[in-house]
């Protein structure tokens, strides 16, 4: 049961908006995704994260493009998740930002987000819709902080280089996983980026092992080629 009404009010401003000619974003603090920290369901109660599906792929029918993406935080990750229909349809992308906060072994970070618009036909019309075309990823390195005593926000990357992807699309984010299952050096970027750099790859985990102290670690983290 959705005990507050959430879901109903979702779907009514789905279609408030689509009578408007909107184009929506759905912003929460967990979708009905898998949780990849721990492999568990973030929405307990598998009936209202069906239904919140559900909503989405039945207003995304209606009006093609309605819906853009779903962005989420929560697991303080840099992430990327598809959110499928019932027929294992891909409906809508669910964009996971890493947070400020670096209390699950991430660097804080932030993002800057690109908008475009165009135009989208269905069978009665065509109309205006605002898409998703890219965006900065910025965040700030705790170590460096740590050791200057000073905070210094910087560029990590932008998605469309890091992923050579012309948008934020649905079809881009499966192709995105299409290329993630390939090409292992890819993978190894996106593993990197999913902690905002704070566990650089593999260079991390061999400094570690073959390191007695803190200082040797980061001498082999600085010299590492």
């Amino acid at each position: 049961m959705d005990d507050c009404g959430q879901l109903d009010w979702l779907d009514s401003e789905l279609q408030l908006a689509a009578s408007r000619d909107q184009t929506v974003l759905i912003l929460v603090h967990a979708a009905a995704v898998l949780d990849s920290f721990n492999d568990k369901d973030l929405w307990t109660n598998e009936t209202q994260a069906q239904r919140f599906r559900d909503i989405i792929e039945s207003h995304n029918k209606k009006t093609p493009g309605l819906v853009q993406a779903i962005f989420m935080g929560h697991v303080h990750k840099d992430e990327y998740k598809i959110i499928h229909g019932k027929n294992i349809s891909d409906l809508v992308p669910v964009i996971v930002a890493p947070a400020i906060s670096p209390v699950y072994d991430n660097n804080p970070g932030f993002r800057i987000m690109y908008f475009n618009e165009g135009k989208i036909s269905d069978e009665s019309k065509t109309r205006k819709v605002i898409t998703l075309r890219d965006y900065d990823q910025y965040y700030t390195d705790l170590r460096e902080s740590y050791t200057n005593n000073a905070t210094n926000w910087k560029r990590e990357y932008r998605f469309s280089k890091a992923y050579d992807k012309s948008a934020l699309r649905t079809e881009d984010f499966v192709n995105l996983h299409k290329d993630l299952s390939k090409h292992s050096t890819l993978l190894s970027e996106y593993m990197v980026r999913s902690s905002v750099d704070y566990y650089p790859q593999e260079r991390s985990i061999l400094c570690a092992y073959n390191s007695n102290n803190g200082a040797d670690f980061k001498k082999c983290v600085d010299n590492w080629t």
